[in-house]
């Protein structure tokens, strides 16, 4: 209950209605004159237990009661929202530095925001005291932690670890810090704490609660936005969490959790990417439940209008080869994995890295001129390494930043040349453009840098219709092209007329061959769209619509008509369709599912359109909509063990 006499209740989680309400404002003369859906995006709950016997589990791991709620948010919200059991631990008491006195009472009063926070996050009843919620003392790794159960929603629990506000970096360094126990609360002595017994501690409670989902704030922040510089007690208790999380996959011998980063202070300096009712949505849980018992809490970076991930894998990961066979890829535990479909889904196949020694991150996919697969992969060290998904092994094509930097390298994007060579472009570390490509020879040519700044990961590339690449990448303002002046040879920059953007962008095909570029807009999470005229010049812009969310647009041209599919506001996956080839879209279907990451998609010669994502539970499941125009139900492609 909050400190002062409680006001309206929150509304129920964002449906994001004013998303589609701004398709609407579409450009007549290109889409017709139909307005964006008018359906709101309902979530709907994940089954309990998944492929393989797999049950998805959420645990988020922070450093502060609040960061969870200004920079986790709207996922958590959105999973429990789904029916997916969440569990949030608090490294630090949140005492903010206070005497002894104060820093218990602090403490106390933080936890007590937090437990109303998910109380509403619920939608649970609200009791006094915080009645509403079950406190347990749980000894893991030789110490005592205080865990929460929402009685009414016992798949919603926190958990209290209790060390100093402002100290956690110093046990990175070889520090022993001593707890700093809650006024009234479960666990009344001080503990004493060194890295080593953080890890231990936060393993215990990965081993009790088995996440299949981890949440942290980033391990590094982006050195172009990191200003003023982010927290030192984020990133040591994101590394701590990362650390208990490779123990347990060694022990448990799994892959899970999947891991998930979020972008802390840098939020501010990028665009509005909430949709109304979900930014009002975050608001609300924040300001209105949480502060009333922590009034020194501010949301000065202006996150509750924001949400990013740190790094994208990217929407790529599908790939259609030249005999309509559609491979999907995943990372698991550092090596890339792979199935070909549909119908019946086979695999996996193992792609490695048995080379590339650290292992991989992010991986796409793309197809030569000849029809064969091909993949680019991102490294744990920032290189970026190709090779074909049949026969043969990985190239490794190093980083166009060595040292330090290549730590801020984005997530490749691959491409042939109109000739068959193939080509690589990343964003690196100073914000531009970056590209190799293969030699005639059969080498491939040093890192050349192409300019740019300001770039958001990942960019995207294509082979148009004329024989030339095309890449594009979002800044935070605008987007900016390259297209080769001739086939085969250099590129040329410029930029693309454009709706603000929130995020990056992706090239789309349509059945005449002009290409069209997606992203999401600035201020409204609404799907945007830039075209090419007739006469092949970039001019034209228009609002999609959508059901809101955040992430990148995944698309694919089926039976000559340009699929654009997002992960929506309440975590699942919508999609818009052109009417026609080379028309207007739709309006958004909510195919529902969950899943915490950007699904992909990939068109069959037949027709069929096939959208994948990663579950919640780690497997990959997909729905198929038929030539017809009849979708399957959710599937399993691969069980998540």
């Amino acid at each position: 209950m909050r400190p002062t006499p409680p006001a309206a209740a929150p509304p129920l989680p964002a449906e994001d209605r004013a998303a589609d309400d701004a398709g609407t404002a579409r450009d007549e003369r290109r889409h017709g004159g139909r307005p964006g859906s008018s359906a709101a995006h309902r979530p709907v709950r994940s089954r309990a237990r998944g492929a393989g016997g797999v049950s998805a589990a959420v645990l988020a791991v922070v450093a502060h009661p609040d960061d969870d709620l200004l920079f986790l948010n709207p996922d958590l919200d959105a999973g429990i929202h789904a029916g997916v059991p969440t569990c949030v631990v608090y490294v630090s008491a949140g005492d903010a530095l206070l005497p002894v006195g104060p820093a218990a009472l602090r403490a106390r009063d933080r936890q007590r925001g937090i437990q109303d926070a998910y109380r509403a996050t619920a939608g649970t009843a609200d009791l006094p005291l915080q009645d509403e919620w079950d406190g347990v003392v749980v000894e893991v790794g030789g110490r005592h932690v205080e865990e929460f159960t929402l009685r009414d929603r016992p798949d919603v629990r926190v958990v209290f670890v209790g060390l100093p506000d402002g100290h956690l970096a110093e046990l990175l360094s070889g520090a022993t810090l001593l707890t700093v126990p809650a006024a009234g609360g479960l666990v009344a002595e001080p503990q004493p704490y060194d890295a080593g017994d953080a890890v231990t501690v936060l393993l215990g409670l990965m081993e009790r609660h088995r996440p299949t989902v981890l949440h942290v704030t980033e391990l590094f922040a982006d050195h172009r936005y990191d200003t003023p510089s982010s927290h030192p007690d984020h990133r040591a208790a994101a590394a701590l969490a990362v650390a208990a999380a490779a123990r347990y996959r060694e022990q448990g011998g799994t892959w899970l959790p999947s891991l998930v980063e979020h972008r802390d202070y840098g939020v501010g300096h990028h665009p509005v990417n909430l949709a109304p009712a979900t930014r009002a949505r975050k608001r609300t849980l924040f300001a209105d439940e949480y502060q009333p018992w922590d009034p020194a809490a501010a949301d000065v970076f202006g996150a509750t209008d924001r949400a990013y991930h740190r790094s994208s894998r990217g929407t790529r990961w599908a790939v259609t080869d030249g005999d309509g066979v559609v491979w999907l890829l995943a990372v698991r535990d550092g090596r890339v994995a792979c199935w070909h479909g549909p119908g019946t889904w086979r695999g996996p196949g193992d792609l490695g890295p048995d080379d590339p020694g650290s292992g991989v991150t992010a991986v796409i996919a793309a197809c030569g001129t000849d029809g064969a697969p091909h993949v680019a992969a991102r490294t744990h060290d920032g290189r970026t390494v190709v090779r074909p998904i049949t026969g043969g092994g990985w190239t490794d094509l190093g980083t166009p930043d060595p040292g330090a930097g290549s730590r801020y390298v984005g997530t490749p994007t691959l491409v042939p040349n109109a000739d068959g060579r193939l080509q690589v472009f990343v964003v690196n570390a100073g914000g531009g453009l970056s590209s190799r490509w293969e030699t005639l020879d059969g080498g491939w040519h040093p890192w050349f840098d192409l300019g740019g700044t300001d770039l958001q990961d990942p960019c995207d590339a294509l082979l148009d219709a004329t024989g030339r690449i095309e890449v594009v990448a979002a800044t935070r303002t605008g987007l900016v092209l390259w297209r080769q002046a001739v086939p085969d040879g250099g590129l040329l920059r410029g930029p693309v007329p454009a709706l603000a953007p929130a995020g990056s962008a992706t090239f789309a095909v349509n059945a005449d061959g002009r290409p069209e570029i997606h992203h999401r807009r600035a201020g409204s999470a609404t799907v945007a769209t830039s075209w090419q005229d007739a006469d092949f010049a970039w001019r034209s812009s228009a609002d999609l619509g959508g059901h809101g969310g955040i992430g990148a647009v995944a698309n694919a041209t089926v039976q000559g008509r340009i699929a654009a599919v997002v992960r929506n506001g309440g975590g699942g996956v919508s999609v818009a369709v052109q009417e026609a080839p080379d028309s207007g879209y739709g309006p958004w279907t909510d195919l529902g599912g969950f899943t915490p990451d950007v699904p992909t998609v990939a068109a069959t010669p037949d027709g069929r359109l096939v959208v994948a994502v990663l579950d919640a539970d780690g497997g990959i499941r997909q729905r198929t909509r038929s030539a017809a125009g009849r979708w399957t139900p959710w599937r399993d492609v691969a069980p998540a063990h």
